[in-house]
């Protein structure tokens, strides 16, 4: 596995800070140095980070079973595809997968929503490739019941993060000049013109 996020503080925070608190210690070996974390199934995890395109470039040519993402509307869409080149195995036994995380409203927002909201494929891609999961906040039961206020919080913010984080609204113009496009108001059915 490849597990990667922008910054090295994000990656320890949001990742390897979790996994060491909820897995079983004899599970895992885990070197801080390298950032990797070694399974009793002979199975690796290697945590890592690409604040650029050029740091992503460094994973160009390495085989990885499997590779993570979180927040992926943080990355280009061609960082992402350089990634896809170092997503391949050997192994009989493991088919290759991508796996990412991410919320509506960041700044590669529209790629993301091309991809895996809108299902617009172009080129060599393909739908039986990408596979989206939606899970807002309410179907989080666990961070509901532990911190309700964290809905609270959700709704104070501004109009546009508030539509993106509580309500998972994907048609939020994020990061673009105009702001104001909505898909119930502004569309209608295709119709032949005389």
């Amino acid at each position: 596995w490849l597990v990667l996020r922008r910054t090295l503080p994000e990656v320890y925070e949001n990742t390897i800070v979790p996994l060491l608190s909820e897995l079983p210690r004899e599970m895992y070996g885990y070197n801080q140095t390298k950032g990797i974390m070694n399974f009793r199934n002979w199975s690796t995890v290697k945590f890592a980070f690409c604040r650029n395109y050029q740091d992503v470039l460094k994973y160009q040519w390495v085989e990885y079973d499997f590779i993570a993402i979180e927040e992926l509307t943080h990355w280009t869409e061609d960082e992402f595809k350089v990634l896809t080149w170092s997503l391949r195995t050997t192994k009989k036994w493991i088919t290759p997968n991508f796996f990412a995380t991410t919320n509506p409203w960041s700044i590669w927002h529209k790629w993301v929503k091309r991809l895996w909201i809108d299902k617009d494929y172009q080129n060599n891609e393909y739908a039986e490739e990408y596979w989206f999961v939606q899970a807002i906040i309410y179907d989080n039961p666990i961070l509901m019941e532990m911190d309700p206020a964290y809905v609270r919080n959700l709704e104070w913010l501004p109009e546009i993060q508030r539509k993106a984080f509580l309500e998972w609204d994907w048609d939020v113009f994020a990061w673009q000049y105009f702001d104001e496009w909505r898909k119930e108001i502004h569309t209608c059915k295709p119709r032949i013109i005389p």
